[in-house]
C-alpha cells in the first residue's frame, strides 16, 4: 500500500492547484490545461445579446396585426462582429410581412458580447427570436393609448368617476356630439380602477367605454383607433371575470363586426373577411348573421370576388327580405360590371323612404352609375 500513496498524494495535490482553473466566466466554461511549457484554453461563447427587452419595447406590437389576431414567434439569425454590433441578418422565422419588416428595422439597434473563441473575438452568426403575443399587444396598446389618446386626463382610481363619465359619454354619442362623447369616454377609460387587469364593476366600464369609444371613432372616421377600441371590446368580453350573459355576446358580435368593417375601410380585407367569418360561426341570431353577410359580402367586393359577394348578399336576403342593403349591395354590383338591368331589378325591390342615411347614399351611388351607363349606351 505504501508504494501507491506518493502517486495518490501527487495528483491529488496536483487536482487541488488544478481546481482553479476550472472556472465560470461571463457565460463560458474555461478548461486549463498545462502540459509542459505550453497553456492550451479550450473556450468559445456564443454572442450575446444585452439590449433586447429594451428594443422590444421599441419594436411595439403594430396595430394591423394585432387587431389580425397575428401572434407568434418572429426569428433571424444576426451577424455580430467582434465589437458586439449586427452587420447583417437573414430571417429565419416568419410570422407575418408587417412584423418581420418591423423586427428587422430594430435589428440595428441590438447590442452584444461578440463571440469568443480562446482569447480572440471573432465574428459569428447567432439566433435572435423575438415573441408577440395578443395579451402583451393589448398591454402595448393601453400605454399607446395612455401617451396619446389621453393626454388631458388625469389618471385615477374612482369607480364612480368613470361611472359618471361613462353615462356623460354614452349621452353625448346618442346626441351627435362626438369630440364631447369621445373626451367622456376617455375618461371614464383613465378614471376606471385596476384598468389594466379589470374585474367586477371595473370590467364592466371598460367593456363598455371601449364599445362606446369605437362607435364614436368610426364616427369620426378614425379607423384605426376604432380597430383597437373594438380589440380592447373583444378582449374584455373574452375574460375569464366577464359574465357571458346576452348583452355581452350581442356586443362581442358587434364588435367583431365593427372591427371588420374598420378593417375593410383601411383595405385590410384578409382580417376583415376572417372577423366576419368568426361570427357567423359562432352566432345563431338572425340580425348578427345578416349583417356578418351583408359585411363579408363588401369584403368581397373589394377582393373582386363577385359571384362570392352575390351569394352573401343572397344569405342576407334570405334571412331578412326586407333587407335594404342587401338588395342595393346586388345592385351595385351588376351595376359596375355592366348589367344594369339585374341592377334595376334589385333596385325595385328598394323601398326608397325607409333606407338608412347610410342607404340613401349607397342608392344614390347606385342610382348615378345607373344614369351614366345608361347615358354612354
Amino acid at each position: 500500500m505504501g508504494c501507491f500513496r506518493g502517486p495518490l498524494l501527487f495528483w491529488g495535490m496536483a487536482f487541488y492547484l488544478l481546481m482553479p482553473a476550472l472556472a465560470q466566466d461571463g457565460g463560458y466554461i474555461s478548461l486549463e490545461f498545462s502540459p509542459g511549457s505550453v497553456a492550451q484554453k479550450l473556450l468559445h461563447r456564443e454572442p450575446v445579446v444585452t439590449n433586447l427587452d429594451e428594443v422590444r419595447k421599441r419594436i411595439g406590437y403594430p396595430v394591423t396585426a394585432l387587431v389580425s389576431g397575428v401572434e407568434g414567434t418572429v426569428a433571424f439569425q444576426v451577424l455580430v462582429n467582434e465589437q458586439g454590433e449586427p452587420i447583417d441578418h437573414t430571417l429565419v422565422h416568419s410570422l407575418s410581412p408587417e412584423i418581420d419588416q418591423r423586427v428587422a428595422s430594430y435589428i440595428g439597434e441590438l447590442r452584444f458580447l461578440p463571440a469568443r473563441n480562446n482569447d480572440t473575438l471573432v465574428e459569428e452568426w447567432v439566433d435572435v427570436a423575438i415573441e408577440f403575443d395578443q395579451e402583451d399587444g393589448i398591454e402595448m396598446v393601453h400605454a399607446q393609448v395612455d401617451d396619446i389618446n389621453f393626454l388631458g386626463h388625469p389618471s385615477g382610481n374612482s369607480i364612480k368617476a368613470a361611472e359618471e363619465a361613462l353615462a356623460s359619454g354614452a349621452d353625448n354619442l346618442e346626441s351627435g356630439a362626438l369630440e364631447a362623447a369621445r373626451w367622456d369616454l376617455q375618461k371614464a377609460v383613465r378614471m376606471t380602477p385596476g384598468r389594466k387587469n379589470p374585474t367586477g364593476r371595473s370590467l364592466h366600464e371598460l367593456f363598455h367605454a371601449h364599445h362606446l369609444l369605437a362607435q364614436v371613432e368610426m364616427a369620426l372616421g378614425n379607423y384605426e383607433s376604432a380597430a383597437i377600441h373594438w380589440t380592447e371590446t373583444i378582449w374584455l368580453a373574452n375574460s375569464p371575470h366577464m359574465p357571458k350573459d346576452s348583452r355581452v355576446h350581442e356586443i362581442l358580435g358587434t364588435a367583431y363586426l365593427g372591427r371588420s368593417r374598420a378593417n375593410l375601410y383601411q383595405g385590410r380585407v384578409i382580417p376583415a373577411y376572417l372577423d366576419c367569418q368568426w361570427v357567423l360561426r359562432n352566432f345563431d341570431e338572425t340580425a348578427v348573421r345578416e349583417q356578418a353577410y351583408l359585411e363579408q359580402g363588401q369584403v368581397n367586393v373589394m377582393m373582386g370576388r363577385y359571384g362570392e359577394a352575390l351569394e352573401n348578399f343572397q344569405m342576407a336576403l334570405n334571412l331578412n327580405p326586407q333587407c335594404a342593403s342587401g338588395y342595393l349591395h346586388q345592385a351595385e354590383i351588376p351595376q359596375s360590371l355592366g348589367s344594369h338591368e339585374v341592377a334595376h331589378d334589385s333596385l325595385n325591390f328598394v323601398q326608397v323612404d325607409l333606407l338608412s342615411a347610410e342607404e340613401k347614399v349607397l342608392y344614390q351611388e347606385v342610382m348615378t352609375g345607373l344614369s351614366q351607363g345608361k347615358a354612354d349606351r
